[in-house]
């Protein structure tokens, strides 16, 4: 199951079980369609509670052909976009580092601190975005 917080918006973090399925992804679709509807800039940060690079590979599989339909949306609305996988897995997907998604920032990190530095370095301060750190960091508390 993936669960959604925009209560820090403009970040909106996922934090996503491993067992997601494809009906969680359509309600996944749908939370970034509306998201996207906004018309706002912000920033993504998806937590995996654990990691298989089969499941992340499947669910990129699946959302492909919706990624694609919204393309432009995401070029328009999302200032970029951090991953963390848990430590162990991390190691091993050397090619899930920083890249471009879209033409937004995109990148893994092993650890959430880590993650919320650079989405303030890349998203948040160069686009002139709200963003209290240590109400991120409270609400994730006990996360990862």
């Amino acid at each position: 199951m993936t669960q959604h917080d925009v209560s820090q918006w403009p970040l909106v973090v996922s934090i996503i079980d491993s067992n997601t399925l494809q009906d969680d992804l359509r309600e996944v679709a749908e939370r970034w369609r509306d998201w996207l509807s906004w018309n706002e800039p912000f920033a993504a940060l998806q937590i995996f509670s654990a990691c298989d690079e089969g499941l992340l590979t499947e669910r990129d599989r699946v959302l492909s052909w919706w990624l694609d339909a919204q393309r432009r949306q995401i070029r328009r609305n999302v200032v970029a976009l951090a991953s963390v996988i848990p430590c162990a897995h991390y190691e091993k997907m050397p090619h899930m580092g920083t890249h471009e998604f879209f033409g937004i920032p995109t990148a893994t990190f092993a650890s959430i601190s880590t993650a919320l530095c650079w989405l303030e370095a890349r998203a948040f301060r160069p686009h002139d975005l709200a963003f209290n750190r240590a109400a991120v960091e409270a609400t994730l508390a006990g996360v990862a």
